[in-house]
């Protein structure tokens, strides 16, 4: 059995079957101020989580994904779902965490950077992409995340260490030919 990564995003599609895929948690809110992890809510309804658990399987063919929902329709979701995410993940033992996602308004900086800090202390790792249009986001230039953009030159899987950078990995920013939302391949 391989390390077990959990995917902060919209999910799994469930028409994908792969054994590999454990049965994830979706954090949507039913109630203004409900925040709770729902066993098996973690249907991916826009595809984007899909793709993202797809690339951590290719890359790392002996792990396990769980999928953490916290994108309901949209790519669009709140700093609180985030942070109840990364710790259910921490509860369920996640030593790998993958958040295609982040925020450039620094109001929200210090409660992601401590769950993010949390996440460390535990020996759990955590990934984000940083923003496109600016090139950094929170988390991903936190000192306790490992940050990555995407880069133009790269092909398939590659992805290369850039020392003094906002995001110190860069990794092909387009997603390889395979999952999507519907099951399709």
């Amino acid at each position: 059995v391989g390390i077990r990564v959990g995917v902060i995003d919209s999910g799994w599609d469930s028409e994908v079957n792969n054994p590999r895929v454990v049965p994830g948690l979706g954090f949507v809110r039913s109630a203004p101020d409900l925040v709770r992890g729902r066993p098996g809510d973690d249907q991916d309804s826009i595809g984007h989580g899909t793709a993202c658990a797809d690339i951590v399987l290719r890359a790392a063919p002996d792990a396990i994904v769980m999928p953490l929902r916290v994108f309901d329709l949209r790519l669009e979701t709140s700093i609180d779902l985030v942070i109840a995410a990364l710790d259910a993940a921490l509860e369920q033992g996640l030593r790998v965490l993958n958040l295609s996602l982040g925020t450039t308004l620094q109001g929200l900086a210090w409660p992601l950077y401590r769950a993010c800090e949390r996440a460390r202390a535990a020996g759990t790792i955590v990934v984000a992409a940083a923003e496109r249009s600016c090139g950094w986001s929170y988390p991903a230039v936190f000192d306790n995340v490992i940050g990555v953009k995407g880069g133009r030159s790269l092909r398939g899987l590659e992805y290369k260490f850039q020392r003094g950078n906002p995001g110190e990995c860069a990794a092909n920013g387009q997603y390889p030919a395979g999952g999507s939302r519907g099951g399709r391949r």
